[in-house]
């Protein structure tokens, strides 16, 4: 309540204010700032700095803010848009709103000790300044007074002219309004670790390529609003930008908004400068529904109309990457002839070669039925194409699966070796089990043992990995540990019957012919049936 009066009787005094001293005035708003749950988290004071709806406040009450409201003198609302910068340190913060407002003049001159100072208006609060504290260039103030429900308001000289926003708590302080004009959106604003302790979100920057690093990075962050804010913007501040259409039109994909995601597209075609890209964005987001969604979702999205796109983008600038999607849209349709052409030339161009130009080549001729060696050569070409690293691990695995079917076990092991480095040893089950049955097959029972109990402790809940490792203990007559083995699978497939025959056969095997046939004849009660019956007969 008492922040509505004091800006009640400034509005009243503002006829009777110098001109600068009017403007300050004017230029004041009661900032209320809101939690998730709609309740008020905080009230205080800040001020316009420009007629666009830039402002400054105290920093404190946006912490922990999932939306901010300011109320102008003349009683209008207005959401905070977004922030452009703070420090927590002095309490001050800068940011946007979609307003127009009267704004202060910033003082020209610092202030002194012993200077008259008044807080809000010509005839607000008069104070005097006691302390002119010099950080960088700028000036933190102490003054004469302290009094709490001026938090935010603007000090000003005898002109009228800002020189700080006020704080207090035991003592009234100012920081120089000046400082925040340092503030600047960036690309990196959103891992700003201050900026990240509010709900608001950063602005986005008026340069295009930090325009472009924020947009991308919105994207990878988990709050959905905030991408959608920054894309909207985007499109608004940078409309020739192929980027804001194509983020747009993954919304409205994400969303399953496909008419909309094909306006949005069309539209960018439309506008964007550079139309091979945009014409490529479109390829690349119809490319990502042909291969993630079934031919009766959005039909009219389909290879051919990847194709079309990836041609005039080509037409519009011949870079390669077009033609690379145009090849796998090729590929998706089950061409593989044209596609493992376009491929073969793509490896002929030194700017484009890569590993993953020679891996596709590979597939299209493994679709094709082509000899094995003919698809092994080109998976060499595509490993020793760049240095190993995790992106070229996938490259390194086919051509280990490759050896693997050709016979090849110890090259294979060699290659299965080398994927597992270059992927930190953070591969799922099925790898391990790959790799298993490769060790399997050289008779590396160890290894092999290790790799299949590794499958089981990624994923649980395939019973035929507990059968493969309790069979290859029962082989190389590690019964007692077969025995847990099939346990510890039989509590949770508790009529895996595999299981019982390998426990019953390991019981046996130990020398206790009646445990093991017991089990057995449990085998036989959970679908073992004739081979259950064969092995009693041998073994009774």
């Amino acid at each position: 309540m008492q922040i509505k009066n004091h800006l009640i009787a400034f509005a009243v005094l503002l006829c009777s204010l110098p001109l600068n001293a009017q403007q300050a005035a004017k230029s004041v708003f009661q900032l209320t700032t809101y939690k998730k749950d709609g309740s008020v988290l905080s009230e205080c004071h800040g001020f316009f700095i420009d007629n666009k709806g830039e402002a400054v406040a105290p920093w404190k009450p946006f912490v922990g803010a999932d939306k901010a409201v300011v109320t102008e003198t003349n009683g209008k609302k207005t959401e905070v848009k977004s922030l452009i910068g703070a420090n927590e340190i002095y309490d001050i913060c800068r940011f946007n709103t979609e307003t127009t407002s009267s704004a202060v003049q910033l003082a020209s001159a610092p202030a002194t000790p012993g200077e008259a100072v008044t807080v809000g208006g010509a005839k607000g609060v008069n104070m005097r300044v006691v302390t002119a504290d010099k950080f960088k260039q700028y000036n933190y103030y102490t003054l004469s007074t302290a009094d709490n429900n001026l938090y935010g308001y603007p000090v000003l000289n005898k002109q009228g002219k800002v020189i700080g926003m006020y704080s207090a708590s035991t003592s009234g302080s100012a920081t120089d309004v000046a400082y925040t004009g340092e503030f600047k959106a960036n690309g990196l604003s959103l891992n700003d670790p201050v900026l990240k302790s509010s709900g608001i979100r950063p602005a986005l920057p008026d340069k295009l390529d930090d325009a472009v690093l924020a947009l991308y990075l919105s994207a990878d962050q988990s709050n959905k609003r905030w991408y959608e804010e920054f894309t909207q913007e985007f499109l608004h501040k940078f409309p020739t930008s192929p980027e804001g259409y194509q983020q747009m039109g993954n919304i409205y994909f994400r969303d399953g908004k496909y008419d909309d995601a094909s306006k949005i597209m069309e539209e960018g075609i439309s506008k964007a400068s550079a139309k091979d890209e945009a014409h490529f964005n479109y390829a690349k987001l119809i490319y990502q529904k042909v291969t993630n969604l079934p031919d009766s979702v959005y039909p009219s999205w389909n290879a051919d109309k990847v194709i079309s796109e990836t041609e005039k983008a080509y037409q519009a600038r011949p870079l390669p990457l077009y033609k690379n999607l145009e090849a796998q849209a090729l590929f998706a349709k089950k061409e593989y002839d044209k596609s493992y052409s376009i491929f073969m030339d793509l490896t002929k161009d030194t700017t484009f070669k890569s590993g993953e130009v020679f891996y596709e080549a590979a597939m299209c001729r493994q679709m094709q039925n082509a000899p094995k060696s003919e698809i092994l050569t080109l998976l060499d070409s595509a490993v020793e194409c760049r240095p190993l690293t995790y992106a070229t691990a996938p490259y390194v695995l086919a051509r280990a699966q490759m050896l693997d079917e050709m016979g090849d076990y110890r090259k294979a092991l060699v290659d299965y070796n080398r994927y597992d480095t270059l992927t930190l040893g953070r591969s799922g089950d099925d790898f391990y089990y790959m790799r298993y049955a490769c060790e399997l097959k050289l008779k590396h029972y160890q290894q092999a043992l290790n790799d299949i109990a590794h499958a089981i402790v990624i994923n649980r809940n395939v019973p035929e990995y507990y059968a493969e490792m309790a069979q290859l203990q029962m082989q190389v007559k590690m019964y007692d540990k077969a025995i847990q083995t099939a346990d510890l699978g039989l509590q949770t497939f508790s009529d895996a019957s595999d299981l019982y025959l390998i426990k019953g056969l390991c019981y046996i095997f130990n020398g206790d012919k009646k445990q093991g046939l017991s089990i057995l004849e449990q085998a036989k009660s959970h679908g073992a049936g004739e081979k259950a019956d064969q092995l009693i007969q041998k073994y009774k």
